[in-house]
């Protein structure tokens, strides 16, 4: 069951963000395989998860470190940032159409997806997928929620994980060290809330929204993006308390995360 919204996503900057992708590739990092999902002679979609730093004022994105690799980068309160362990999970997605009659629950064939941000910025994972009535579709809502290792039961070929133990019942992880001056901060922030992004896709395709008509058979790609070094941004970590960052870390991430028409544009 998805909870009530959240919150409505920032339709200007949904578009505004997603104009940026224009200048990029995305690599697909897949699962399983070419043949991700085998289903045919009807119209798909195919829901993919992405992240990267925040852009500068010209739209370029940062360099925060290579994949597999913590993240290094500088907030507004002046804190250097190590990031040894970032994680958000999503447990699931739906999308609805414009006028309300159709709510498309998406599968999640490999379980919930932990999203770790030490993979390389940009890249893209693929993470549900559903069959699409005709209809126009103007939102899609992803639920964020808290790891366990239950969810997995049945689950073939979950996401790749490492140390799952580490993440049991969180929706979102940062470990790593702060440095500002003299000041040092070892810090690890975790929380179990759960929240759902309410995402604009009314003008994603061409402008419109997503459509899909009677005699489609194509492959709609949609990706969800998230910007995490915006999760610390406002973070004062002589001060913060670790319940108090826990709080702020879901909402924070409902925020950050807007949608583009495929994986790259």
């Amino acid at each position: 069951m998805f909870m009530s919204p959240a919150r409505a996503a920032r339709g200007e900057g949904t578009r505004g963000r997603a104009a940026i992708f224009t200048v990029l590739t995305l690599a697909v990092a897949t699962a399983t395989g070419c043949d991700f999902f085998s289903i045919s002679g009807e119209s798909r979609l195919q829901l993919f998860a992405s992240h990267h730093g925040a852009p500068d004022d010209t739209g370029a994105f940062p360099d925060y470190g290579v994949d597999d690799a913590p993240r290094t980068f500088t907030t507004g309160e002046g804190w250097e940032v190590i990031l040894e362990k970032g994680v958000a999970v999503i447990v699931g997605a739906r999308i609805l159409s414009c006028d309300g009659a159709a709510a498309i629950e998406l599968d999640t064939p490999f379980g919930p997806y932990p999203e770790d941000f030490r993979m390389q910025d940009l890249e893209v994972m693929n993470i549900a997928e559903g069959v699409l009535d005709p209809a126009e579709y103007c939102t899609i809502e992803v639920e964020f929620g808290p790891y366990t290792v239950a969810a997995l039961e049945g689950v073939d070929t979950p996401h790749d994980v490492n140390n799952p133990a580490v993440l049991e019942n969180s929706t979102v992880y940062l470990r790593g060290r702060a440095t500002r001056g003299d000041e040092i901060v070892d810090f690890e922030y975790r929380t179990p809330e759960t929240a759902v992004a309410t995402l604009d896709i009314s003008t994603l395709q061409d402008g419109g929204p997503v459509l899909v008509e009677k005699s489609d058979t194509r492959t709609i790609n949609l990706t969800i993006v998230k910007t995490y070094d915006t999760l610390l941004a406002d973070v004062d970590f002589a001060t913060a308390t670790s319940e108090a960052i826990g709080e702020a870390l879901v909402q924070t991430l409902v925020d950050e995360t807007y949608a583009i028409y495929g994986t790259s544009q």
